[in-house]
């Protein structure tokens, strides 16, 4: 079974344009944990970032790269975190006014430096060493990054799409995109409600989780499990609450070993996020979904 990585770190103890541009970001995806992957240039040099919708900050920078930003200033106190892996960890807080990147404008940034996280899992035959100490070599952006914009996850066509916060034409069912309920949990990110038939499941949207998970013990005792022989994984299907006609089934493994402070039952990772192209206007606190096959190029 090939290694999977979720790469979600949620704060316990929080710290403090152009009209109508678009601007398309190429995606690729990391070969050993098939993270999606964006280049931004930052004052003058590219940088290759794993974009991250289940972090709370816009950006986690290595100590390096945080002497390079004129327009970075370091804030007092650090912040403090808990991984899925249950490491908790203490990070330097800094503040950016503006970051000007591809001709849009991105306002009071907040970030962390960036030190190694995330939560491992392999099957019982092809688990790691204990001393297996392998990361993503890539800074991160996260969602709040895009806090003033419109942005589109095209996983399917590689691409994130950024707007200037107005668009032209907006997502509706005429033009094909679902509207989809979410609620905003400031520790841990965007809360998306499904359902494997038996009980309702609240899971994060993390575009940094290799596959989507759900934890064992908060099934009910009526769901219908399956296991992978081929790759030893046990897993169930989930759907999205209230769009069982209209999306398909979410393959979600078991696993029991996330953190009691982590609040959510599961994540919804990228195995999600390539079956759909997805929506979000933080400022409105609207979500949209379209089949990845309804799209029209």
């Amino acid at each position: 079974m090939k290694l999977l990585r979720f790469f979600l770190a949620f704060s316990i103890i929080s710290t403090q344009t152009v009209a109508g541009k678009t601007v398309q970001f190429p995606m690729d995806f990391e070969k050993e944990f098939n993270l999606p992957i964006i280049s931004l240039t930052i004052s003058g040099d590219k940088h290759r970032f794993i974009f991250d919708t289940g972090t709370q900050n816009g950006l986690h920078l290595p100590a390096g790269m945080i002497k390079q930003i004129p327009a970075l200033r370091i804030v007092d106190g650090k912040q403090k975190s808990i991984d899925l892996a249950g490491q908790i960890s203490e990070t330097r807080a800094f503040f950016i006014d503006h970051l000007d990147i591809a001709g849009l404008r991105f306002n009071n940034i907040n970030g962390t430096e960036y030190k190694p996280w995330g939560l491992d899992y392999a099957s019982p035959v092809e688990s790691q060493p204990e001393n297996d100490t392998r990361q993503p070599d890539y800074p991160v952006i996260g969602l709040s990054f895009f806090h003033d914009h419109i942005i589109t996850l095209d996983f399917p066509a590689s691409t994130l799409i950024v707007d200037d916060g107005q668009p032209t034409g907006p997502a509706s069912a005429e033009n094909g995109w679902i509207a989809l309920p979410f609620v905003y949990n400031r520790h841990e990110g965007l809360v998306i409600s499904v359902s494997d038939g038996e009980k309702d499941y609240k899971f994060i949207l993390d575009s940094a989780a290799s596959t989507s998970v759900i934890k064992s013990h908060v099934l009910a005792k009526r769901t219908v499990t399956k296991f992978n022989k081929e790759d030893d994984y046990s897993y169930i299907e989930v759907m999205l609450t209230g769009l069982q006609g209209q999306a398909k089934p979410i393959e979600a493994i078991m696993i029991d070993s996330l953190p009691d402070e982590f609040q959510a039952d599961g994540l919804l990772g990228v195995n999600f996020l390539q079956q759909y192209i997805i929506k979000i206007d933080q400022k409105n606190k609207q979500l949209w979904l379209m089949p990845a096959h309804s799209a029209v190029g």
